[in-house]
């Protein structure tokens, strides 16, 4: 089921069974002279789309534009300020916890839609302690 393709009475419906909603958010980015700009966000719109075609949850529309300023020199790249991505992930926070969703799941598939300090640095990459060992976190 798909919020942006449901009525408002649909929705009274689907939160009377369940109070969970996936939200598939990304960045519109470039991906070198021969990726798609969407990349970041249709990668968990598709998987999303793919999740609820096979069980009963309720996807949310993408949330298609992160934190890209360090792409902004390529053509075609959207980017909000941290502030504003903040914010505006805030509001959306908000509105659907106000209908009574109580669980909002973010399907993610790139750093630009995370703030600077849950991003992952090359410190916490993890590395085999020795072959064919389970890697551990430096």
């Amino acid at each position: 089921m798909q919020l942006h393709l449901s009525t408002w009475a649909e929705i009274e419906q689907y939160l009377a069974r369940s109070r969970t909603i996936v939200i598939p958010i990304g960045s519109n980015e470039q991906h070198g002279p021969t990726g798609l700009l969407g990349t970041d966000w249709l990668c968990p719109q598709i998987i999303a789309g793919e999740a609820e075609q096979q069980a009963d949850i309720l996807v949310a529309p993408t949330f298609n534009i992160g934190m890209a300023q360090h792409h902004l020199a390529f053509a075609g790249t959207i980017s909000l300020r941290p502030s504003t991505f903040i914010a505006a992930i805030g509001d959306w926070v908000r509105s659907l916890a106000g209908h009574g969703f109580e669980k909002l799941l973010f399907l993610n598939a790139t750093a630009a839609t995370l703030p600077r300090s849950t991003r992952p640095s090359p410190s916490s990459t993890p590395k085999p302690a020795s072959p064919g060992a389970a890697p551990a976190l430096r």
